[in-house]
């Protein structure tokens, strides 16, 4: 599998925005709002949550899936409060410093290859220096519920939380019976495996409803 270098930083959103502002492109605000969370994700202590053997269900704006009991929903978060059937982002985090981010927006756009390439060129383009020796993977694809799912894996020293290694899976997605495109990141500083075992459990489980 072909890698190529992809790192995490904040100045990602400069160029975001300057990009959003010339193609104005919905999938962009995807991106930033996971690059926010991506920049300010080593908030937390790293100690032992414990297995993630327990997983309960969320159930809300026209979205369901699993997630780890033991890992808390961030209300908190600046996203949480403003979210709505058509926009928004949820993320989920414990001690252990995993992370679920899933993320959704309304849009009328067919997913086009073109733009799964470019959502996935801004994560490589932005991400310049929290973790410089991360590699992601090229594009992958994968199904659920009659929907392609594209997504990539990476890994690299994380500069910014002790250059802990962080392990990192991010998918995007159209649902068109919500006529909504969906993310879905994972992050762990455990395994790859680990990451991976979160974001089955997400994606297998995750259901996307129409609005009443």
């Amino acid at each position: 599998m072909k890698k190529m270098p992809v790192q995490y930083h904040p100045d990602i959103f400069r160029g975001i925005y300057r990009w959003i502002c010339k193609h104005k492109n919905v999938l962009a605000i995807l991106v930033i709002s996971l690059g926010v969370i991506a920049a300010a994700g080593a908030a937390f202590l790293y100690e032992s949550a414990g297995p993630n053997s327990q997983w309960e269900e969320y159930s809300n704006y026209g979205i369901s899936f699993n997630h780890p009991s033991s890992m808390a929903i961030n209300t908190s978060a600046a996203d949480y409060s403003n979210a709505t059937y058509d926009k928004g982002t949820l993320q989920f985090s414990n001690p252990d410093h995993q992370r679920i981010i899933v993320s959704w927006l309304s849009t009328g756009n067919v997913l086009s290859p073109e733009s799964v390439q470019n959502f996935f060129a801004l994560f490589s383009d932005g991400l310049q220096k929290s973790a410089p020796d991360l590699n992601i993977s090229s594009i992958q694809e994968t199904g659920h519920s009659g929907d392609i799912i594209y997504y990539v894996d990476g890994e690299g020293h994380d500069i910014t939380f002790n250059g802990k290694m962080a392990y990192d899976i991010i998918a995007i997605w159209e649902d068109p019976r919500s006529q909504r495109d969906f993310v879905l990141a994972t992050v762990s500083y455990m395994s790859q495996d680990d990451a991976q075992s979160l974001f089955d459990g997400v994606l297998n489980s995750i259901e996307c409803h129409q609005s009443e």
